[in-house]
C-alpha cells in the first residue's frame, strides 16, 4: 500500500494527501492501516504533517515519533495532547508502545523537567494499577528501559506504592534504576527517596525476609539494600538491617558523616591503622567537604559514644598526640579553603 501511494506521489498526484484536513488525508490514504505505516514516512507522503491534527489516526510508536520531533518533550501543552491521546480505552499498552519507541530512539532525550514531571505522572496513573501482576520481566522492562528518562520525577509517594507491590527481587530492580538516575535527582529528592527505602526493608526484615541484608560482602550487601541511596541512611538503621556492618569494609560507599559514627563505635579513635583508613576514605572524593562534614558529625555527637565506648582517655594529652598524623592531614584538606595558610 505505502508503494502504490509513493508510486502516485512520484507521479505527480496526490491522491488524496492534499485533502482538507490531515485527518481526512491520512483516513483517505490508509484508513485504519496508517498506525502502520513509518512517521517519517507520513510526513514525507503529507504535506505540513507534524502537527497534531491526526492524533487519534496515530499508533503510540507513531506519537513517540512526533514527539520527538515537535518539540513536546519541551512543551507542557503539548505532551498534555499526546497523554491525552494515550490515556484512551487501552490506556496501558499504548503507554506502553509510546515509551518503548520513546527509549529506542537512538537521540538523546532532553525533557524540561517540568514536562519529565507530566509525563511521570500521567504515565504512573496509567501503570500503578498493573503492578501487582508484574512478573520479573515486567520489572526489569519498566524500571531499567521504558521509565528510566522519567526516573528522576519519581516521587516518594509513588515509590511507596511501586514497593508496596515489590518483592524482593523486584526491589533490587528499582534500587538499581534509581540508582543509575542518582545524579539526577536533586538531592531533596535524593533525601526524600531515601526513608521509603528503609521503611522496605525494615518491614521485609520484621517479615523475616533478609532481602539482600546478609548476601555477600557488606559492600554488596549496601549497594543491595541501598545503592546510591546509602549515604542518606542513619548509620545505626544500617547497623540493625545489616548484619556485621560496623566495619571498615563498607567505607567507599559511606557518607561522611556516616563515617564519623563508624569511628566513634568502632575504637577507631584509639587505633592509628583504623583512623587511617578514615582519613583515606576523606582524602577519596572531596577532601574539603567530606571532613567538615566528618568533624562537624564527630562533634555532634554525645560523649558515650553510642553503643560502645570511644575509650577511656580519647581526648587526654596522649590520645591527641597519637593523632598527630591525622591531624596533618586535616590541614592538608583545611589548604583547600580560599585564604587558608599552606602550613
Amino acid at each position: 500500500m505505502i508503494f502504490c501511494r509513493g508510486t502516485s506521489f512520484a507521479q505527480g498526484s496526490t491522491c488524496g494527501s492534499n485533502s482538507s484536513s490531515r485527518s481526512t488525508c491520512l483516513w483517505q490514504c490508509f484508513g485504519r492501516f496508517s498506525s502502520y505505516v513509518d512517521y517519517e514516512d507520513l510526513r514525507g507522503l503529507f504535506e505540513g504533517f507534524g502537527s497534531f491534527e491526526a492524533l487519534d489516526l496515530l499508533s503510540a510508536s507513531q506519537l513517540a515519533q512526533l514527539t520527538l520531533s515537535s518539540g513536546a518533550l519541551n512543551n507542557a501543552d503539548l505532551i498534555g495532547l499526546v497523554f491525552d491521546r494515550l490515556d484512551g480505552d487501552n490506556a496501558f499498552q499504548d503507554v506502553d508502545g509510546f515509551l518503548a519507541a520513546l527509549t529506542r530512539t537512538p537521540q538523546a532525550l532532553d525533557i524540561n523537567p517540568v514536562v519529565r514531571d507530566i509525563m511521570m505522572n500521567r504515565v504512573f496513573a496509567v501503570i500503578s494499577p498493573h503492578l501487582e501482576g508484574f512478573g520479573s520481566q515486567e520489572w526489569v522492562s519498566w524500571f531499567t528501559v521504558k521509565l528510566i528518562p522519567l526516573l528522576p520525577s519519581l516521587t516518594p509517594e509513588m515509590l511507596q506504592t511501586v514497593t508496596s507491590n515489590a518483592d524482593c527481587d523486584a526491589y533490587h530492580v528499582i534500587v538499581g534504576a534509581l540508582s543509575s538516575v542518582f545524579e539526577q535527582l536533586t538531592s531533596l529528592r535524593q533525601r526524600q527517596l531515601t526513608p521509603v527505602l528503609l521503611a522496605y526493608l525494615k518491614q521485609s526484615q520484621a517479615s523475616g525476609s533478609t532481602c539482600g541484608s546478609n548476601s555477600g560482602s557488606l559492600s554488596t550487601c549496601l549497594w543491595a539494600c541501598f545503592g546510591k541511596f546509602s549515604i542518606y541512611v542513619d548509620y545505626e538503621d544500617l547497623r540493625g538491617l545489616i548484619e556485621g556492618f560496623g566495619s571498615f569494609e563498607a567505607l567507599d560507599l559511606m557518607s561522611a558523616s556516616q563515617v564519623a559514627q563508624l569511628t566513634l563505635n568502632s575504637g577507631a579513635l584509639n587505633n592509628a591503622d583504623l583512623i587511617g583508613l578514615v582519613f583515606d576514605r576523606l582524602d577519596a572524593g572531596n577532601a574539603f567537604r567530606d571532613v567538615d562534614e566528618f568533624l562537624a558529625a564527630l562533634t555532634r555527637t554525645p560523649q558515650d559514644c553510642g553503643h560502645q565506648s570511644c575509650g577511656e582517655g580519647h581526648h587526654d594529652e596522649s590520645g591527641l598526640r597519637r593523632h598527630q598524623p591525622s591531624f596533618g592531614r586535616l590541614r592538608v584538606a583545611k589548604s583547600g579553603f580560599p585564604g587558608s595558610p599552606s602550613n
